[in-house]
């Protein structure tokens, strides 16, 4: 009897140790998956950041040229007539520090695109804010003055219709070789005038389209990873 009594004790602590030791295990194996949880998230911040950095450093260093319309009524043939006889006073600013605040103004961009090479180029201008209510982009050639394309962007069209490709507004040109061209950009809206604009060539633009793809995926797998631990921890 005093036999059975003291394996009984012996077992009794035995199972003591093991379900404490069950217990640091879980509690070692939750901090385990909130440190995941913490690098997951910093990696998703990290993927973020390169790709802003990369947007930065792989779009063309653009000074913006602008003009404010106070009365909203000049249209782009008044524009074009007036900056081709040297009428209009353009102000300067920073692409990426184009904001005009609220305003009932029009604002003008001009753009100078140029293609030097011997073969057609494709470049590419994109306003970075979607929330402007009307932007018109008429593309002339300056050695003619010839307008070749113009093309209305409105948040107040559906999605589907005209900027499906991308969030922003984008307007792709297709530059004949060794010519000069004048993008003119009017802007019309009851939201902040934000204009943070890049230009890119075709092979900028496709990097940083593969890159958005790359973080996309690694976005799914980092929420998917986020969500199992959540799951695993209640």
């Amino acid at each position: 009897f005093c036999l059975s009594r003291g394996l009984g004790d012996v077992y009794k602590r035995q199972l003591i140790a093991n379900i404490q030791n069950l217990i640091i295990k879980i509690r070692c194996l939750r901090c385990y998956r909130k440190i995941f949880c913490i690098v997951n998230l910093l990696k998703f911040g990290l993927f973020n950041l390169l790709a802003i950095i990369a947007s930065l450093s792989w779009s063309e260093d653009t000074v913006l040229k602008f003009y404010r319309d106070s009365s909203a009524q000049l249209t782009a043939t008044n524009i074009i007539k007036r900056d081709f006889n040297k009428q209009l006073t353009w102000r300067s600013v920073a692409a990426s520090n184009a904001n005009f605040g609220f305003t009932n103004d029009a604002i003008w961009l001009r753009i100078d695109l140029s293609n030097s090479d011997l073969k057609q180029q494709k470049k590419h201008i994109r306003i970075n804010y979607p929330l402007l209510d009307h932007v018109d982009a008429y593309l002339v050639n300056s050695s003619n003055n010839n307008l070749i394309q113009h093309t209305h962007f409105s948040d107040y069209l559906p999605f589907s219709d005209a900027r499906q490709h991308d969030k922003y507004y984008l307007f792709s040109y297709d530059l004949l070789p060794q010519t000069n061209y004048t993008a003119y950009l009017r802007v019309e809206t009851q939201s902040s005038m934000t204009l943070p604009v890049v230009v890119f060539s075709e092979d900028e633009y496709i990097q940083e389209l593969k890159l958005w793809k790359t973080i996309g995926f690694n976005e799914l797998n980092i929420f998917q990873n986020l969500s199992k631990d959540s799951t695993a921890m209640i």
